[in-house]
């Protein structure tokens, strides 16, 4: 991939895209399964199809009703070491969620390196894992909710001509 199409990317997953560290309560695992992924929602499918051909991934369709018409739209989602591989091929070209690729990026390293498999091919992970595991999903909450409140603040007084 050239710096044009980096560039491109970078630019589309600061605008539009979304970094997570996912939490499920998987009960065959006897505890919570941790997970990292890299998404992309938008309306105009061409933008979707441009980043699966790039980076490969999963595109889904998603269709949701509102109170007087139905939204379409599509999401482009690349999960665990190929989240981990686009980050870090990305890392200082995304700047509005660079606190957020970091913490990706420590925490898919440290996962990848942590996962004995115990009985039935289930991965183990020791308490002290699980705790780092838990502590960067709720950093992950915390920086999206700061970001959230800054922007509501100011775009609610722009709404309402304060500024």
């Amino acid at each position: 991939m050239n710096d044009l199409e980096k560039g491109w990317v970078a630019g589309i997953i600061d605008g539009e895209g979304t970094i997570l560290i996912t939490r499920e309560n998987k009960k065959a695992y006897h505890h919570n399964y941790y997970g990292l992924q890299v998404s992309v929602t938008n309306t105009d499918i061409r933008i979707i199809n441009k980043l699966k051909k790039i980076y490969g991934g999963t595109v889904i369709f998603i269709r949701r009703k509102t109170k007087e018409r139905y939204i379409f739209y599509y999401r482009w989602c690349v999960h665990r070491k190929f989240a981990l591989n686009l980050l870090q091929e990305l890392k200082g070209l995304i700047v509005s969620k660079e606190k957020e690729v970091n913490l990706a990026i420590k925490f898919q390293l440290r996962k990848k390196i942590g996962a004995p498999k115990g009985s039935w091919g289930r991965p183990t992970f020791k308490s002290k894992e699980q705790r780092f595991f838990e502590n960067c999903f709720k950093k992950m909450k915390a920086i999206r909710r700061i970001k959230r409140a800054k922007h509501l603040k100011q775009y609610g007084r722009l709404a309402q001509g304060v500024l």
